[in-house]
């Protein structure tokens, strides 16, 4: 057991360079079942400081701390890392989200992570809705099977929110994952192209964007809705939006229904001449050289 004196110095410690703050939190980490009751409060206060510190490298070492101590700490103290543990998963930093990642699995919390993401995704405070969103984006690989589907549906509602930035951060995050359900899938396609109609040009964009990396997963007549939507958009007031439109069509090329090859040409051609944007026109430019090879 550690000395109360020791833990007591190490908390006193004036941590406010980063070095410092890495060396208290990874000493704390390696002290595991020797803190006594008394002490946990404080430590943990220390921890979860640290843990939204601005600098990455402070958060990966609160992290690496908070797993290694979590089962030397009572139920109570237990429970402030795990709300904790919710918002660590918006965390934009890789390595730490990483170690995020591993804690969530060691404490066998993938389904409890599902059921924040439905709460928040429900939930009438648009800040919220938000980071069910950043949630769902960084731990989807985590949600049990059996829940994907209930948890993809869920926050694709959230793809027609009131709040621009919710609609834009929903849209991007639509994707066929493993375990979502045929009907959900056909769910899924409909919300996205109900997107590109956004009274808004970004969600349009992301839409686009969305519809592109999913371009596998579509087939028969919905190509045909698809690809008209795209053509469509060629001509959006919206630079950004055409050259997304453009883009995603040339990327699309293999997936191109027989009957529409022609007319998608045609257009693209149009708009490699005819476009008042530079990058739109260089972009057409490339996508029409792409479709006259197929």
């Amino acid at each position: 057991m550690a000395s109360e004196k020791s833990i007591v110095n190490l908390l006193q410690q004036r941590a406010k360079d980063t070095k410092t703050k890495i060396k208290v939190a990874y000493v704390l980490g390696k002290l595991k079942n020797k803190i006594p009751g008394n002490m946990q409060g404080k430590v943990i206060e220390k921890l979860l400081k640290f843990s939204s510190d601005e600098n990455a490298k402070v958060r990966y070492a609160s992290v690496f701390a908070l797993k290694s101590l979590y089962e030397g700490f009572s139920a109570n103290e237990r429970e402030k890392i795990n709300e904790r543990l919710y918002d660590l998963c918006t965390d934009k930093n890789k390595g730490v989200l990483l170690n995020v990642k591993e804690f969530i699995k060691k404490l066998n919390f993938e389904s409890r992570i599902a059921e924040k993401i439905l709460i928040l995704s429900k939930s009438p405070y648009p800040r919220r809705r938000s980071k069910a969103i950043a949630i769902f984006k960084n731990t989807r690989t985590l949600i049990p099977r059996g829940l994907i589907d209930e948890v993809t549906k869920s926050t694709s509602k959230l793809c027609s929110d009131e709040l621009l930035v919710v609609r834009m951060a929903a849209v991007k995050e639509i994707k066929y994952d493993s375990g979502v359900l045929v009907n959900t899938q056909e769910k899924l396609t409909n919300v996205l192209l109900n997107a590109c109609s956004d009274r808004r040009w970004i969600v349009r964009y992301n839409a686009v964007k969305a519809i592109c990396s999913q371009r596998d997963n579509f087939h028969g007549e919905i190509l045909n809705k698809i690809f008209e939507i795209l053509l469509n958009l060629c001509s959006y007031e919206k630079w950004e939006v055409r050259f997304s439109a453009v883009n995603s069509i040339a990327r699309m090329k293999y997936v191109i229904p027989y009957g529409v090859r022609d007319k998608i040409i045609l257009k693209i051609s149009q708009v490699s001449k005819k476009d008042t944007n530079r990058i739109v026109k260089e972009s057409a430019k490339t996508a029409l050289e792409r479709l006259q090879k197929i």
